[in-house]
């Protein structure tokens, strides 16, 4: 979760509810370590991050050090948790707080990475919202709305499983985008694929007709 989720009611909930969580910190956080409260950032401080680890963060490579604390909320001091430090990724280290269990190093390389994954979460809303538009559509009901939500999540898996498979299909699709960078300095190909589609959609100028069979019902009334 984002640091917008950094917050005491969120911490109390996802306690009752039994689940796990991962929460980016803000620097105006308290935690209480060894029995004494202290402020997030400073807290932070006292680990340098013995652990290297090398990730891509939206098409970026980094090379991260990290680094673990146990620690408590002052709202939940029954609750053992990690705060996570991050150094390598902006100037100020991030730092992570979490409910799972630490036994060693890979623990903390789940963490980290299951927080990066938001990231690439985001890059899928930002995909239904440039490519599909999906903030100007509007529909005469919600239902409506629902039925083309589901169509465009089924378009952007198909999609996703296309570019997986990278047949022959794929690299038409890709083609057909007229790319102003080069394929190989790409790493994130759905945004290529689905206009790739629109252009070949594009020159398309009778519908699904001769695709599908379409039913004419006559226009004369019958009594039967």
């Amino acid at each position: 979760m984002d640091r917008g989720y950094d917050r005491n009611t969120i911490y109390e909930y996802v306690q009752n509810i039994g689940h796990h969580f991962v929460t980016r910190l803000n620097d105006n956080r308290y935690l209480i370590h060894k029995n004494r409260r202290i402020k997030v950032p400073d807290l932070a401080k006292r680990r340098k991050g013995k652990i290297n680890f090398k990730t891509e963060i939206q098409g970026k490579e980094y090379s991260l050090k990290v680094s673990h604390i146990k620690v408590k909320l002052p709202v939940l001091q029954d609750m053992p948790l990690n705060m996570v430090v991050v150094y390598g990724y902006g100037e100020k280290p991030m730092k992570l707080l979490t409910n799972h269990s630490i036994k060693g190093k890979d623990d903390v390389l789940r963490i980290l990475k299951s927080y990066i994954t938001r990231w690439r979460i985001e890059e899928l809303f930002r995909v239904q919202k440039e490519e599909f538009q999906l903030e100007k559509t509007r529909t005469m009901t919600l239902s409506s709305l629902r039925i083309l939500y589901t169509i465009m999540n089924c378009l952007i898996g198909h999609y996703s499983l296309a570019i997986e498979k990278n047949t022959y299909h794929t690299q038409v699709v890709l083609a057909r985008a007229r790319p102003s960078n080069n394929l190989k300095k790409i790493k994130f190909y759905l945004y290529r694929f689905i206009r790739g589609v629109s252009r070949i959609l594009s020159f398309d100028t009778v519908g699904i007709k001769y695709f599908h069979k379409i039913e004419r019902r006559s226009n004369q009334l019958s009594l039967l």
